[in-house]
């Protein structure tokens, strides 16, 4: 039925935006109720961050090592 490719597809950014705004809200509240805390949870997660990148980078170096040693 030709009318029902006519239609637009419904926008799920949208909900993308809706969530986004939501979450920043949830974080925005609980970091007025308890600061401390939220800091260092957030410090804790951006050092997972870095750990779990440095860890990539060891590997990919010695990823990259093995193959110039093959080649």
């Amino acid at each position: 039925d030709p009318l029902r490719f006519k239609r637009k597809p419904f926008p799920y950014n949208i909900f993308a935006v809706v969530a986004l705004f939501v979450v920043s809200m949830t974080l925005g509240v609980y970091q007025h109720n308890y600061p401390g805390e939220f800091s260092a949870f957030l410090y804790s997660m951006v050092d997972g961050m870095r750990a779990i990148s440095e860890y990539l980078t060891a590997i990919w170096q010695e990823a990259l090592a093995l193959v110039s040693q093959a080649l």
